[in-house]
């Protein structure tokens, strides 16, 4: 019988660093890139205090993503976390900040991170948006991508709804940065 309880020390010896079953996953984690993460951030003010229906703000969560897709494509980072092959493997992060001021002020502090990583920044605003200035993100056009390019800050873009002209939620390229992770956390974004 004591040959078939087996199974039962499975859990346990993953924590075993003498089995060499255990050093080669840590092995294998060393070598592993970290996954890309899409880090999306919603006003939490504006279910609660506004009132919005929450598949208005879901909305706006899908709005920015969709536009940061589509401004960061020739990014590397954003090729790989759209390839077909990966698509069952995409990961988002949806985050809350408390209000417009907070949103704004995220969003000044990632732009603030993209001139000194990145030489060729790009502009872009919100779809028709022609009344408001735009949000300031960084590409990487470079044609051969460095090392270590997953820590430079990323490109976001902020989406304002319009005809409001309301600033409602911010997405952030799929990236692997530990800087872009640190900064959110300083600025109080938390779990939706």
């Amino acid at each position: 019988m004591s040959s078939t309880a087996p199974p039962a020390p499975d859990p346990a010896s993953s924590n075993n660093p003498s089995k060499s079953k255990s050093n080669s996953k840590s092995k294998s984690k060393k070598s592993k890139p970290l996954p890309l993460t899409m880090q999306i951030i919603v006003r939490r003010d504006l279910l609660d205090k506004e009132q919005w229906p929450l598949g208005a703000l879901l909305a706006q969560a899908a709005h920015a993503a969709t536009a940061v897709l589509q401004t960061t494509k020739h990014r590397p980072e954003t090729a790989e976390y759209v390839a077909p092959e990966n698509l069952p493997n995409m990961r988002k992060v949806v985050l809350q900040t408390p209000n417009l001021p907070s949103l704004l002020s995220l969003s000044s502090a990632l732009s603030a991170l993209s001139p000194s990583s990145n030489p060729n920044p790009i502009t872009t605003s919100s779809p028709s948006d022609t009344t408001t200035s735009p949000t300031t993100v960084s590409s990487s056009s470079n044609p051969a991508p460095t090392p270590e390019i997953s820590e430079q800050p990323v490109p976001h873009h902020l989406w304002i709804e319009h005809p409001e002209n309301i600033p409602t939620a911010l997405a952030i390229a799929p990236n692997r940065s530990s800087v872009v992770k640190e900064l959110l956390r300083e600025r109080g974004c938390v779990f939706f």
